[in-house]
C-alpha cells in the first residue's frame, strides 16, 4: 500500500506535537500523525516482520485520501531508515529514501524557541509521567518531582544537539520544510493547521471545530524552577528564549529559520 502524499511532522519532545497532531488528524483529511517509528518496538524484529510492520503504518496512519502523516522526535528518525529498508544495507541518501516509501513527501518542523523552558518540562513529565493533561483522562494531581539542576542541564544540551541534527539533515539534504514555532501557534492551533494544509496542497477543508482536548501544564512550579535553573546557569531569564545553539534564525519581522520556509 502506497500513499499518494506523506508528510512527517518533525520535532522534539514539549514542542506542541500532541496539539499539532491531533489537530491535523481531526481534519479527516491530513493523514494520522502519531509516532509510528519508536525504536524499541522493532528492535527484536527481523526483515519480514519489519516490511509487514511498516505496511501496517502506512495503513493506520493514511486517511481514505491517501494522505499520509507522521510525527517524529530526532531519535526515532534517526532509527527510522533500518526501519523503512528492512535492515537491509542500502547506499540511498536517507532522504531518497524516505521519498521513495513515502511519495510527495514534505516536511514540517516543530521547534520551540525557549530550549529552558522546555527543558524543564521534558523533565517533569519523564519524572511523573504525565505527558499531557486532559480533563477526565489525566491524573487530578500529579506528583512533583525534586528540582534536578544537573538533569534539565542534560535534557536542555540533548534538544540543543537533536534541534542542531534536524538543522544539519534539512541542510545537507536540500530539504525547504514547513516551520511551526510553539511560541506562535499553541495559542492558534487553527491558522497552524491551516498552513500546514496548504503546504500538502489539501483544499476546501472546514477547520471551524478544530478544539483542542489539552490543558496547560505550566503552572507556579515550572517558573519557580526557571528562575532557579537560571540562575544556577548565571543566565538572565530574558535571554533564554533566543534561537538555541544550531538553529539560525532569520532578523526581520516575525521569527523564521535562515533557509528554510515559514510560510
Amino acid at each position: 500500500m502506497t500513499p499518494d502524499a506523506s508528510y512527517f511532522i518533525c520535532t522534539l519532545p514539549r514542542s506542541g506535537s500532541w496539539l499539532l497532531a491531533e489537530s491535523l488528524e481531526k481534519t479527516g483529511v491530513a493523514g494520522r500523525p502519531r509516532e509510528y517509528f519508536e525504536p524499541q518496538l522493532f528492535s527484536a524484529m527481523k526483515s519480514d516482520a519489519l516490511q509487514s510492520a511498516v505496511n501496517r503504518i502506512i495503513r493506520k496512519g493514511m486517511t481514505k485520501n491517501r494522505v499520509f502523516g507522521a510525527k517524529l522526535h530526532w531519535y526515532q528518525f534517526e532509527h527510522a531508515p533500518r526501519i523503512i529498508s528492512h535492515r537491509q544495507p542500502g547506499e540511498l541518501p536517507v532522504a531518497l529514501l524516505m521519498a521513495r516509501r513515502f511519495p510527495k513527501l514534505k516536511y514540517i518542523w516543530l521547534t520551540r524557541r525557549d530550549k529552558v523552558r522546555q527543558a524543564v518540562s521534558y523533565y517533569r513529565a519523564t519524572r511523573t509521567g504525565v505527558w499531557w493533561d486532559i480533563p477526565g483522562i489525566s491524573p487530578t494531581i500529579a506528583p512533583v518531582p525534586d528540582f534536578d539542576f544537573e538533569r534539565i542541564l542534560q535534557l536542555e544540551r540533548l534538544l540543543l544537539r537533536h534541534e542542531a541534527c534536524w538543522q544539519r539533515y534539512f541542510d545537507e539534504h536540500d530539504i525547504d520544510p514547513l516551520v511551526l514555532v510553539y511560541e506562535e501557534f499553541c495559542n492558534n492551533h487553527v491558522e497552524a493547521v491551516e498552513r500546514v494544509l496548504q503546504h500538502l496542497g489539501i483544499e476546501d477543508t472546514k477547520l471551524g471545530q478544530i478544539r483542542s482536548r489539552l490543558r496547560r501544564q505550566a503552572d507556579e512550579v515550572t517558573e519557580e524552577w526557571i528562575e532557579r535553573y537560571l540562575s544556577m546557569k548565571g543566565v538572565s531569564k530574558s535571554l533564554s528564549s533566543e534561537a538555541p545553539t544550531g538553529v539560525h534564525y532569520a532578523s526581520g519581522p516575525g521569527p523564521r529559520l535562515a533557509g528554510v520556509r515559514t510560510s
